[in-house]
Parts: structure tokens; sequence; C-alpha cells
């Protein structure tokens, strides 16, 4: 792929796609959430000192690059391009993009997938979660939270696209939910047959009484 030089990005038009860029991040701001979806800024700097604002869209924390030397890939289909706002130019980066940290001289460094760090009620999950999975699990949460008038914080967000998670990782373990099947209650005991009763001695009759 092409890299593009940062010192080139303030040349190039608005929606410009790009193949590849590559610098140090010197900065990384929390990320937000805007129309649904989490969007985090950080800022690349390259050896002449040129500073260009990258916007990533559905991506996991970017916390983990910051003093690191990185190059950013376009994905299979785009998603690496210019994006101009009030004249200044930054960097849009889809879910699609790759951010992969490098050794000097461009060199990618082996590095392991590193995990998003949603879980229920704000436990770090033990596993990777896909930056797509948790753009979906926050757009379901914001829908759940609107139709059920509660407040859209960003505590309330957090647990329920958590939770949102959390169930399709279980289900995608193959643990589905079945219903519980009722449980018939006990025949009731048969009663004991009742006693068969004891005959009477026999009234005498007229016949029988002596005179």
């Amino acid at each position: 792929m092409a890299t593009t030089p940062l010192n080139k990005i303030a040349e190039l038009p608005n929606k410009c796609p790009l193949e590849s860029i590559e610098g140090k991040v010197i900065a990384v701001y929390e990320s937000k959430i805007v129309n649904a979806k989490p969007k985090q800024d950080f800022v690349l700097q390259d050896a002449s000192g040129t500073e260009v604002r990258c916007c990533a869209w559905e991506h996991d924390d970017l916390s983990l690059y910051k003093g690191f030397n990185v190059i950013i890939n376009t994905g299979p289909k785009g998603g690496l391009a210019i994006n101009e706002w009030n004249n200044k130019k930054s960097v849009n980066l889809s879910k699609t993009c790759t951010i992969q940290k490098i050794q000097m001289g461009g060199a990618p460094q082996p590095q392991a997938a590193s995990p998003a760090t949603i879980g229920v009620a704000g436990k770090p999950s033990n596993s990777p979660i896909l930056g797509q999975t948790i753009g979906m699990a926050i757009n379901n949460a914001c829908n759940y939270l609107t139709a059920t008038n509660q407040p859209l914080t960003k505590q309330s967000l957090w647990q329920t696209a958590s939770t949102i998670v959390e169930v399709a990782k279980h289900m995608e373990a193959g643990n589905l939910w079945k219903p519980k099947e009722a449980v018939q209650p006990a025949p009731a005991p048969t009663p004991a047959p009742a006693p068969a009763p004891t005959p009477s001695d026999p009234t005498p009759s007229d016949e029988d009484v002596p005179f």
C-alpha cells in the first residue's frame, strides 16, 4: 500500500481516500458516543514535526498506542479518508481500518490482539471483542434506553451494552436459552378401600319366639 506522508494531508481534497498513513501517536483523547457509535480522536506526528488529527470510529481503546509509532491501513472496502471541517483537515478511520505498532523504519512489531475492556458491571472481558460487535451493542443499548425512557448516561449505556455483548458471546458458545419444562404435580395417592361392613346378628323372627 502507498503511504501518504502526513505533511501532504493538508493539500488533499475532502473525502480523498488514503491507503496508508504512519506516524507517532502523541495524544489520545477520551472516547465519545456520536450518533450511537463510539468515536475516539488521536494525533499523529511524523519525524518533521507535522501533526495530523485522526478520528477512529468503532475501534477499541487507542490509549495503548500512545507514544508508539504506528501504521494505519485502509480496510478491504476503504474507510481511510480525508475529512475537512472548518477549513481544517483530519483523517477518518472506519471500523475496518487496521492500526499496528511499527519499529523504526516501518517494520511491524509482533503483537497480540488487544482485548476490549467492556464487561458486565465494568469487569474486564477475557477475550477480544471486535469493534463491530461493540458498535452493535452500543446502538442497541441506545435504542433500548430511549424506548424505555431511561436516562442515556455513560454508565447506563456502558452497563446495557456490556450485557448485550456478554449475552452474544454466551450464545456464540452454543448456549441457547431453553424454557424450563413445567413440573407435573405428583398424582394424588389412591385412597385405601373402605373395610367391608361386619354382618350383624340376624334379628329373630316370630317363628323363633318360643311360647
